[in-house]
């Protein structure tokens, strides 16, 4: 596996997880947990706008398809707070018609990230988006 970007701050990043499926959420940890990040996970768009509000992450990976709220809701939601309206956000979702990529680009999405995925390419975007974050251009 590659390693991430190291956080300058000398903690480990934390990443939130939102996705309705156990499997994908546990994957998802799995991974990150090996890169040492620290993960939280939310089955739900509702409990991820929860977690949002009353605590600090550095990137949110973010799924389509939910039961409850939407990913492009909870998105719409979270940019409409001055301390998350920067956070970057990468979708992770197999919704990729035009329109579904456009209505991301609205919201302020990050990334996507195509289901099913490459775990390279899933650590390649998180990455991306960590050095962004530091506010420094990937190579």
């Amino acid at each position: 596996m590659a390693n991430l970007i190291k956080n300058p701050a000398g903690r480990p990043w934390r990443i939130l997880t939102v996705d309705d499926q156990d499997a994908m959420r546990a994957a998802i940890q799995r991974v990150l947990t090996f890169e040492k990040v620290e993960v939280m996970v939310a089955a739900s768009g509702s409990r991820a706008l929860e977690l949002l509000a009353s605590d600090d992450f550095d990137l949110v990976l973010l799924d389509v398809n939910m039961p409850d709220i939407d990913g492009f809701s909870v998105l719409a939601k979270l940019r409409k707070i001055d301390r998350l309206a920067n956070l970057e956000v990468i979708m992770v979702t197999g919704m990729v018609d035009e329109r579904s990529v456009l209505k991301g680009k609205e919201h302020g999405v990050s990334e996507y990230l195509v289901k099913p995925y490459k775990v390279v390419d899933l650590l390649a975007r998180v990455d991306r988006c960590l050095l962004r974050r530091l506010g420094k251009q990937a190579a």
